[in-house]
């Protein structure tokens, strides 16, 4: 039983650091969920031979392209800058999509299945018992392709030609309204 004033204060102090703590972690929780929202998995299983599998939280993709210069991913995005436009708006309309087979390809020995899943694009290839399955949750996807995007805005800017929009709507000035329209 608490009967000194000093064993009060320690209590009190405890309690409020366990407050402190666990709110903490709440909060830590709450940002993972809103920064990545899943989890990225890679599984690999070679026939008669290793058995790999790697699952990291999605918002863990976002923390490692934030350290990543623009000049130097967009150093990289020459191929890749023509199909950005084309990844956004497909990523977007999946997230609407449901689960949905986008490819199914099936030959003697091998298999390859690419879909949606749950929130997340799914790649899985099976050739001679050699088997890969790669999960990324939409999310995460999206996140890249915006980070790869302003990558690609960036070096635009700093090459002299004009900022392209960052989204297919950016950029569009919203229309005046009709003469004696009430505002």
């Amino acid at each position: 039983m608490l009967t000194t004033r000093g064993s009060k204060w320690i209590l009190a102090l405890a309690v409020t650091l366990f407050l402190a703590v666990a709110a903490g972690f709440a909060l830590a929780a709450s940002a993972a969920g809103r920064a990545g929202g899943g989890t990225v998995r890679i599984a690999v299983q070679e026939q008669g031979g290793d058995d790999i599998r790697i699952a990291v939280p999605g918002f863990v993709v976002g923390l490692a392209l934030a350290l990543v210069p623009d000049d130097a991913l967009a150093g990289s995005l020459n191929d890749a800058r023509p199909w950005l436009e084309i990844a956004r708006v497909a990523v977007a309309e999946l997230g609407t999509a449901g689960d949905v087979t986008l490819v199914s390809v099936v030959r003697r020995e091998e298999r390859v299945r690419i879909r949606t899943e749950g929130g997340a694009l799914v790649v899985e290839v099976d050739e001679h018992g050699d088997r890969v399955r790669i999960e990324l949750p939409l999310g995460t996807v999206e996140r890249v392709v915006r980070r790869l995007d302003r990558a690609a805005a960036h070096a635009t800017v700093r090459a002299g030609e004009p900022e392209r929009p960052s989204r297919p709507d950016a950029g569009v000035a919203p229309e005046a309204p009709a003469a004696g329209a009430a505002m």
